[in-house]
């Protein structure tokens, strides 16, 4: 029991390096369009239609506000030609990461 106790310990106050983060929410990305062609579907509420959407890039640098960690990315919307740039953002729940929010920040034509 104490053995279990500690080990649950230890994993809630793992602290994730932003290569981990950032390996997570490309694993997260390839599992979300590996039925797709490689395209993530995404809502845009402003736009009032799903997006079919080519991942451009995803930036390196992971902002981390407590347990909430994000990293911006830039997606090609291949039905319009249109470049969004979303933000991907993680949570360090219980010592594991689970996605939180992909948010459209900005579209471009």
């Amino acid at each position: 029991e104490v053995k279990e106790l500690n080990a649950g310990a230890s994993q809630e106050a793992k602290e994730y390096t932003d290569e981990e983060v950032q390996a997570f929410m490309r694993g997260h990305l390839s599992q979300q369009t590996q039925f797709n062609d490689g395209k993530l579907m995404l809502y845009d509420k402003e736009a009032e239609k799903m997006r079919n959407l080519e991942l451009v890039e995803l930036k390196e640098e992971v902002r981390r506000l407590g347990i909430l960690m994000s990293s911006s990315s830039q997606f090609k919307d291949v039905d319009s030609g249109e470049v969004l740039d979303i933000d991907i953002s993680v949570e360090n729940k219980g010592g594991q990461l689970k996605l939180q929010a992909l948010r459209i920040r900005d579209v471009r034509k």
